[in-house]
């Protein structure tokens, strides 16, 4: 468990236990059941969870994939701007193939932090390509993301492809919008972060 738990390049080992429901009151564990069992893997079902910055999805995401490698898969966490950036320098170098497969190779794979940064011209091109035959494969993936679902477009510079996607992602799989105040900053004085220091 501790090699897929290497493999898997985690920034931090999160887990389910871990998660504060409580202060995330919009988001309730039962939610989450159908992405913490083996059927998870073996329905190839999908993940997607939005909301604003310190919401809690990077470490739900992460403990989703840590959960599946303790049922006994394995895992692959990427953000998507390194994933695009590789699998863009794969296409330019003609390695695209090979780069791809090792993304559609692992039982889970997670996407973080769609939209969080500029991506190459041909961002949905390559991303749906490890999209395309992850879901042809019933290969789970859970996303992150921080943009509506209908601005991925935008971030991925092709509407109509970005919409191909997602049809695919949500065939089997569901989208989760987190909301509430941050993690990060439950500490902060929110007169502070209205702007009002008086």
């Amino acid at each position: 468990m501790q090699r897929l738990v290497r493999h898997a390049h985690f920034p931090s080992l999160k887990t389910i236990e871990e998660f504060d429901f409580i202060f995330q009151s919009t988001l309730g564990r039962k939610q989450l059941g159908p992405f913490l069992g083996p059927e998870f893997v073996t329905e190839g079902r999908n993940l997607i969870l939005s909301g604003k910055p310190g919401r809690g999805k990077t470490h739900i995401a992460v403990a989703v994939a840590y959960k599946a490698i303790q049922n006994g898969f394995d895992a692959r966490f990427v953000t998507a701007s390194d994933l695009i950036d590789e699998l863009h320098a794969a296409a330019g170098d003609g390695t695209l193939r090979a780069a791809t497969a090792a993304y559609v190779e692992p039982h889970v794979l997670v996407i973080d932090e769609v939209g969080y940064l500029q991506c190459a011209s041909d961002a949905a091109n390559v991303l749906y390509g490890v999209v395309d035959q992850r879901c042809l494969k019933r290969r789970p993936i859970v996303f992150t993301t921080n943009k509506a679902l209908k601005r991925w477009g935008e971030v991925l510079h092709d509407a109509e492809l970005a919409e191909a996607l997602l049809d695919r992602v949500l065939e089997r799989g569901q989208h989760i919008r987190l909301a509430g105040p941050s993690f990060r900053t439950r500490a902060v004085d929110p007169k502070i972060l209205d702007g009002d220091e008086s």
